[in-house]
């Protein structure tokens, strides 16, 4: 795939499209998790906690090596590698 760059250290059109993928299926993840954090959603504090590390996970991977070109675990898969 040719990516074509716009100007010497800026993402090219590739990587940002990529990217803007990236945080949004980042986002949706988030999304969905966001009940496990409500003080008042029926689950096990050490569950909410894994919850809370699982979120932090999310929301750090924009500053990982390889980002755009990064995969994201769900919870289950990130659960059982952690």
């Amino acid at each position: 795939e040719i990516c074509a760059c716009l100007v010497g250290s800026e993402m090219c059109i590739r990587d940002r499209r990529r990217s803007a993928e990236v945080r949004a299926e980042r986002d949706e993840l988030l999304l969905v998790t966001d009940r496990y954090m409500l003080a008042d959603f029926p689950v096990a504090e050490d569950e909410r906690e894994l919850y809370r590390q699982y979120r932090q996970y999310l929301r750090d991977i924009p500053e990982t090596p390889g980002f755009p070109d990064t995969e994201i675990m769900d919870f289950a898969a990130w659960r059982e590698q952690s």
